[in-house]
């Protein structure tokens, strides 16, 4: 490995300037709590357990309630929320349904998400005190984003190597390519929403990011292997997401960025 100038690397994993979304979906998951950003490993990722809308609507009920909730009680919010009917309406049948459902799949993988705490013994459930949940005003963006483009977004998203891609053209793979090709030295971080970069650039930098190394300190071999995948598997998925535009002739990618992975200001 080539020795560098210590320096802070904008694409190591341990960056946090990415977007709340995706930091709450790293695998080692950031909640922030009194204002300050801590660390949550969980031994799922948080962007599988969120993949499902009935994993969602639980997260959004418990949200609101800080308190815990009987499963019982839980399956029945559920249900009159996926029905669009009242609590009273709820059949006992479909009752029974959703709650063994909550219990035998969803309630463990939000458990083993960290975003719940599950005491079997009493049959409760709450948000769990650390969760690594999104803040106030992403949580109000994402229950406003249809159910199907949530899904899409998820399951791609839930590839770590997508996640490392996004913020490495957010924290200035666009900028390192412009800098190649004109010979420049410049470290520029920052992004715009014009910018294209070749697989081959974006590469380099997601290996750097993924080893916690200089993106000069890549190998030719590693670069070649890694691009190959952006190039059949991981550009074209997230193309169609509507996450980027990729380029299969040029070999390009230009991102102009998502609703969801954009944080914007704190409400007042």
């Amino acid at each position: 490995m080539i020795d560098q100038p210590a320096r802070p690397n904008p694409f190591g994993r341990d960056a946090l300037s990415r977007p709340a979304l995706l930091r709450c979906m790293s695998s080692d998951l950031y909640a922030t709590l009194g204002g300050t950003e801590t660390r949550v490993t969980a031994s799922r990722d948080l962007c599988d357990a969120l993949t499902s809308p009935r994993r969602r609507a639980i997260y959004a009920i418990l949200r609101g309630r800080r308190q815990p909730r009987s499963v019982s009680d839980l399956a029945t919010e559920l249900t009159a929320h996926e029905q669009e009917i009242s609590l009273l309406e709820v059949s006992r049948a479909r009752h029974q349904a959703v709650a063994s459902s909550l219990r035998h799949q969803h309630l463990p993988t939000l458990a083993d998400s960290g975003i719940i705490v599950w005491n079997r013994e009493d049959e409760t459930v709450a948000l769990a005190p650390n969760a690594p949940v999104p803040a106030e005003n992403l949580a109000v963006r994402i229950a406003s984003t249809p159910s199907r483009q949530l899904n899409r977004l998820f399951s791609v998203l839930a590839n770590g190597r997508r996640r490392t891609i996004i913020s490495a053209l957010m924290g200035g793979a666009a900028d390192a390519s412009t800098s190649a090709s004109s010979g420049s030295t410049s470290t520029s971080t920052s992004t715009s929403a014009t910018d294209t970069v070749t697989t081959t650039v974006l590469a380099r930098q997601v290996i750097a990011a993924e080893l916690g190394c200089h993106p000069t300190a890549v190998s030719d071999a590693d670069c070649d292997r890694v691009r190959v995948s952006l190039h059949h598997s991981h550009l074209p998925a997230m193309d169609a997401a509507g996450l980027l535009e990729y380029d299969h002739e040029t070999q390009s990618v230009r991102y102009e960025g998502h609703p969801l992975l954009v944080d914007c200001d704190p409400p007042d």
